[in-house]
């Protein structure tokens, strides 16, 4: 009855399929008749014959288990939805490749949460500290804190793909945009679609831990991204923080003044983002004035 779909490339995350088919195997057989399932791994053309390997293993020790691989690389958005197509179950868990489990009946909690909403979104557990990845770190620490009923409270832009299950007629009118090729908001669009077709969304205290833990420079690129993924995005523009602030200081004539402190204030932020004790204010300052330069090259 649940599809368990994870997109991936270049991460191998055999062990997160052994775990997850672990619980679901003893949940069927705790409810037989009643539960079933399968996992969907769709690499996306990474190419890593590691990687594959051990995904290729794991498959083959358990008949439940089924790897695609895309020949070109689709993008983070359309994995997805290839995914959706190749899954047959009424319910439809997405969860990132760079997830752990770390409770002992996860797949227990979605399952018995499916009848509450429409989709039904988990939570994140930030992985362990490590040196030279303080910012993506103290990021998700502050985004792990966030109680479900703080979530539930503007469910649908708190809205995430890093673990999410919905029902399957959810995906005949909400997929997920295959424009957004790159890092960034696939997720945020989803959720406002959600919102636009009616469907109810519901979150809940599910963790799985996120391991992939970026450096500091690699996190900081990767927002960059996201900037430049929004900044194609004009139907986000209002709801989503630096952009969010960006017309808000338009309206007040306040931009000039803006672009002007950024030639001083990036750089010197920058270095404080890159070192050992970033700040997450200045995390958020930097996304403004990095979004008023996208603006202003427009």
């Amino acid at each position: 009855m649940l599809s368990i779909l994870i997109p991936t490339c270049n991460f191998d995350c055999s062990a997160l399929v052994e775990a997850l088919w672990l619980q679901a195997e003893a949940l069927r057989k705790k409810r037989e008749g009643e539960f079933d399932f399968e996992i969907i791994v769709s690499d996306d053309a990474s190419g890593n014959r590691q990687v594959l390997e051990s995904l290729e293993t794991v498959a083959r020790a358990h008949q439940e288990v089924h790897i695609l691989y895309q020949p070109t690389r689709l993008g983070r958005a359309a994995n997805r939805n290839v995914l959706i197509q190749q899954s047959r179950m009424p319910w439809l868990l997405f969860i990132d490749s760079d997830a752990e489990v770390c409770t002992p009946d996860f797949i227990a909690r979605y399952w018995e949460a499916r009848h509450s909403a429409d989709v039904v979104c988990g939570s994140l557990r930030v992985g362990e500290w490590r040196k030279g990845a303080e910012l993506r770190y103290r990021y998700e620490k502050r985004a792990s804190t966030v109680s479900a009923a703080e979530r539930n409270s503007d469910p649908y832009m708190k809205f995430t793909t890093f673990n999410v299950m919905m029902k399957r007629e959810v995906t005949d009118e909400v997929t997920f945009d295959d424009s957004c090729k790159g890092y960034g908001h696939e997720d945020t669009l989803f959720g406002l679609d959600l919102r636009s077709a009616s469907k109810t969304v519901v979150h809940i205290d599910n963790p799985l831990i996120h391991t992939g833990l970026d450096s500091n420079e690699a996190f900081l690129q990767k927002c960059v991204e996201a900037l430049h993924a929004l900044h194609g995005l004009p139907q986000l523009q209002q709801y989503v923080g630096a952009s969010r602030v960006f017309l808000l200081l338009q309206r007040c004539h306040l931009v000039p003044a803006l672009r002007f402190s950024a030639k001083v204030l990036v750089p010197l932020i920058r270095r404080n983002l890159l070192s050992n004790h970033p700040s997450l204010l200045l995390l958020d300052i930097f996304k403004l004035l990095e979004y008023a330069r996208l603006a202003e090259e427009k």
